[in-house]
């Protein structure tokens, strides 16, 4: 709608009419004489160059998977030929009393069964003995899980073929069956034909299928078995058995080519399934030549349309770096629309100026704030356990209050420490120094619990919020060690872009189920742990420094705690 009223308000000087007329012209007739030029061609010569491609594939697919069945045919007659098989049924007496010939017997089914990759297995089964030897193993066929091949009404001397799964799993088994008599001994000879294997014997240009009347027996596409002709979006229209098969025709069906050719020895017929869409010789070199030209064409058409536009764009790129020359009579020719829009942009820019002002000021106040806020939990939270812990030092040496004073001197230094109103931020040192002064007022209460600052120097001048360390090492002292007797660490590492400052006890841990709680807790800015403490810095760290930073939490009941704090690696002294 904007384009057609500007071109009715502005008319021949609108910059979308003559954008329109020299884009549209060069382009809409490159790209009817490009379609016109390719459909014509292959039309005109694709069409039988790949009914023939397809044609001579399935007739190479056909000739391999009919020599590869008649061979299995052959072979199960050959066997069933052989004195070791015929012995083997015939033998009335001990299994294992003709040692010689169980073994010739394996050595010839081995061997087949290596020579041809296409066979699965090949079975010698005696019906007398209720045995079936299979490769080097010989089991009672009521044991044997694959025996789905046997048929109720056993031939005396025949040979069928049973197209089957194999155990009733996989893979697909064409099974040709030689039976035979030897005297009044019964037996088979079974060679199985992996049709799958056979079917990847050279490589594949097409899918494959073989069908019968009822449906599909075998399909390559999906290794699919005894599947009927609807689950086939191709074949379901192609039914052999209906009257629009015709044995050896080509059917063409969208972007594929059928073939459908019945076995010259067997009661199934050989598909394929050409898809076309994507074939094509000189074809698809002279679509790529058109793609290329269409191309150039373009590229041609677009620097021709930027390069006589580009007086328009430099205007108002100029209009909007120095809009205080924009009445000069460099504009004067400028498009209208130019001009509109540069208005229009100028107030908008002054506008979301003032706005972004007035938004950063409130935003840099609420965290100020929020911060503020935060920091004044830790005060009466923190005064309270210390003077709860310098009450019980006075219960403990009554006599002697020198402890008790001690601890009372050092609240009162880290009290001017937390009541700083100046800075939210602070180095790693002045921080430690609050910290131990923590400790030191601590082991006058817990001289069994030792604590360790291993921060190397070159990370004391980096960037913390006020009050980080004590509050992690109060909570060590308060909830890890109910024996008082223990070891608390404070180290440093870096992470990438990270400092990380890590807290460690060995102590008591957390159950899972609390250790969960405070874990979802420090997703929330201002929730409450009940403890203040480690939501508290993780929400100051949050707001300080951004999202990506804060507190992670690892703990093990019975083995300790483990708190990660991540920093930005960034160094106040340097900066300030």
């Amino acid at each position: 709608m904007r384009f057609w009223s500007n071109l009715f308000k502005y008319k021949k000087r609108s910059l979308y009419f003559k954008l329109f007329i020299k884009i549209s012209v060069p382009v809409m007739l490159l790209v009817v004489s490009t379609c016109t030029v390719i459909t014509a061609y292959i039309n005109n010569n694709t069409h039988q160059k790949l009914v023939d491609s397809a044609r001579k594939y399935t007739d190479t697919y056909i000739s391999l998977l009919e020599n590869t069945m008649t061979e299995c045919k052959k072979l199960s007659i050959l066997l069933a030929a052989s004195d070791d098989v015929r012995y083997f049924v015939s033998n009335t007496e001990n299994i294992n009393s003709n040692h010689n010939n169980l073994l010739n017997t394996y050595e010839k089914l081995n061997i087949y069964k290596m020579t041809y990759q296409y066979i699965d297995s090949i079975y010698v089964y005696s019906e007398n003995k209720n045995l079936v030897l299979s490769g080097n193993t010989l089991v009672l066929s009521d044991k044997f899980e694959d025996m789905n091949w046997l048929k109720d009404d056993f031939d005396d001397n025949g040979i069928y073929v049973v197209k089957r799964l194999k155990s009733n799993v996989f893979p697909v088994i064409f099974s040709f069956v030689k039976t035979f008599t030897v005297g009044n001994a019964r037996g088979a000879v079974v060679v199985n034909c992996n049709v799958k294997t056979a079917s990847e014997i050279f490589k594949k240009n097409a899918d494959t299928y073989i069908l019968d009347d009822g449906g599909i027996i075998f399909s390559g596409a999906e290794f699919g078995f005894n599947m009927p002709f609807e689950k086939n979006k191709v074949l379901k229209k192609y039914n052999p058995g209906s009257i629009k098969f015709a044995n050896g025709k080509s059917h063409i069906q969208g972007s594929d080519i059928v073939i459908i050719d019945r076995s010259e020895n067997f009661d199934w017929y050989y598909c394929t399934v050409s898809n076309v869409s994507g074939n094509g010789g000189r074809e698809n070199i002279i679509i790529i030549l058109c793609i290329l030209i269409g191309i150039c064409v373009g590229l041609a058409v677009i620097y021709y349309v930027l390069n006589s536009t580009n007086e328009s764009f430099e205007i108002f790129g100029n209009v909007i770096k120095n809009p205080q020359d924009f009445n000069n009579n460099a504009y004067k020719t400028a498009p209208a629309e130019i001009k509109e829009i540069a208005d229009e942009i100028f107030m908008i820019m002054q506008h979301n100026d003032e706005i972004r002002n007035q938004l950063e000021k409130r935003l840099s106040n609420q965290k100020t704030y929020q911060i503020a806020a935060l920091q004044a939990q830790l005060n009466p939270h923190f005064l309270y356990n210390a003077l709860n812990n310098i009450y019980l030092q006075m219960l403990d040496d009554f006599e002697n209050p020198r402890g008790s004073a001690k601890m009372t001197l050092i609240l009162s230094d880290m009290m001017r420490y937390s009541m700083r109103v100046d800075a939210a931020i602070v180095t790693v040192r002045d921080d430690l120094n609050y910290a131990g002064r923590y400790v030191e007022m601590m082991n006058e209460k817990y001289p069994n619990i030792s604590v360790s600052f291993n921060i190397p120097e070159e990370y004391q001048s980096c960037s913390v919020v006020r009050i980080t360390f004590q509050p992690m090492i109060e909570n060590a002292y308060k909830h890890a060690f109910a024996g008082k007797v223990g070891k608390i660490e404070v180290r440093c590492f870096e992470d990438g872009d990270y400092l990380i400052f890590e807290v460690s006890d060995d102590g008591a841990g957390i159950d899972a189920d609390k250790l969960l709680k405070i874990i979802e807790s420090l997703e929330n800015v201002f929730a409450d742990d009940g403890g203040i403490g480690i939501v508290n810095l993780n929400s100051r760290i949050r707001l300080a420094f951004g999202e990506e930073y804060g507190i992670e939490i690892n703990s093990e009941l019975g083995k300790g705690t483990k708190i990660l704090m991540r920093f930005p690696k960034y160094n106040k002294e340097k900066k300030s």
